[in-house]
């Protein structure tokens, strides 16, 4: 059963899986496996530490805006209509429930908390609990479309993780440095 969001997509015709190509809003998609990623993600950590999740997060945010601004301009949305089209995109996409906890407009920031995290649960299934936030791709992802949201800088900090044993994985958003 689709969620009332690609139900939405599907209705807008904008959501179409047909001779092996998936198009969301326009755009050719793939499916992926989180093992995937998260082995590409430990690969990359091993072999270049923290440079390698920099990298990670780097890509991740140009695409978090990149893909927003496209939505903003083929739909004309704006703040919290945005908003709203992007955490139901990402969460479509698997990576969890999201909830707004805090938002302030005046300040550029946002918290994040995401509910079943597939991505933490691969990679604690594969790995073990760590001791620190392993969210990479999806903090540099909510990055970039906070960026187009609040037509400002912003940086994603990971601040919780429920692959360091929290209840849910929380995520900090504010201008400046990350």
């Amino acid at each position: 059963m689709f969620s009332p969001f690609v139900m939405k997509l599907q209705y807008a015709m904008k959501f179409d899986i047909v001779d092996g190509k998936i198009r969301v809003l326009d755009k050719d998609q793939v499916m992926i496996s989180p093992e995937i990623l998260v082995e590409v993600q430990k690969e990359i950590e091993n072999k270049l530490g923290e440079e390698g999740n920099k990298i990670i997060y780097n890509v991740a945010k140009k695409q978090g805006k990149d893909v927003l601004e496209y939505c903003k301009q083929i739909t004309g949305f704006q703040k919290i209509k945005l908003q709203t089209l992007a955490l139901d995109l990402v969460q479509t996409y698997g990576f969890g429930k999201f909830e707004v906890i805090n938002l302030d407009w005046d300040n550029c920031s946002v918290i994040l908390h995401v509910h079943n995290s597939i991505i933490c649960k691969k990679y604690t299934e594969k790995f073990g609990h760590v001791n620190k936030p392993i969210n990479y791709f999806l903090s540099g992802l909510l990055a970039g479309i906070y960026n187009v949201i609040f037509e400002n800088n912003v940086e994603c900090m990971e601040n919780l993780c429920t692959a360091s044993g929290n209840l849910y994985c929380e995520f900090i958003i504010k201008r400046g440095e990350k």
